[in-house]
């Protein structure tokens, strides 16, 4: 379930159930369209409504996610999955959302953080027996959701 927290309170006032998947994980949040993102195993992604509680949305996604994202700008949602992958999703609507690309990355690189300020997203790469660890910097191409086909979203800068 989803505990929703009053913080001045400091007490839960609210839970809402998670019918879809066995665990959440990862959270993001899109305050101007009352919407909560959730990742959760095995391999789904589950929009709920803030307002009322309720799921909106459900589509499969990559096992093992770590790290979610929002990029209100592009109005697109971006997980990062430690069975080795990066998925953008586009939010068509506020109750529409679907996977626009998967990109390969490295197993175990699930934890990540996109910053808006300066369009990148930052992707840790676990230590392999064939590479030392890095921090792996995308940014992200192309206009919002509406505006793109299927296709490349992420470019990694070196």
């Amino acid at each position: 379930h989803i505990a929703v927290i009053d913080r001045s309170q400091g007490k839960v006032i609210q839970t809402w159930p998670v019918r879809e998947a066995k665990s959440n994980v990862p959270m993001a949040l899109d305050e101007a369209h009352h919407r909560l993102f959730v990742a959760c195993d095995p391999g789904r992604f589950i929009v709920f409504n803030t307002d009322t509680g309720a799921s909106v949305s459900s589509l499969p996604i990559k096992t093992e996610a770590d790290g979610i994202q929002y990029d209100p700008r592009r109005r697109a949602v971006y997980v990062s999955c430690g069975a080795g992958f990066l998925q953008t999703i586009a939010q068509h609507t506020s109750d529409s959302y679907v996977v626009v690309e998967t990109l390969a990355t490295v197993a175990g690189a699930g934890t990540s953080l996109f910053v808006p300020e300066i369009d990148r997203l930052f992707l840790a790469v676990p230590r392999t027996k064939e590479a030392p660890a890095a921090i792996r910097v995308y940014r992200p191409e192309g206009p919002p959701p509406e505006c793109r086909r299927r296709g490349r979203e992420f470019r990694e800068s070196r």
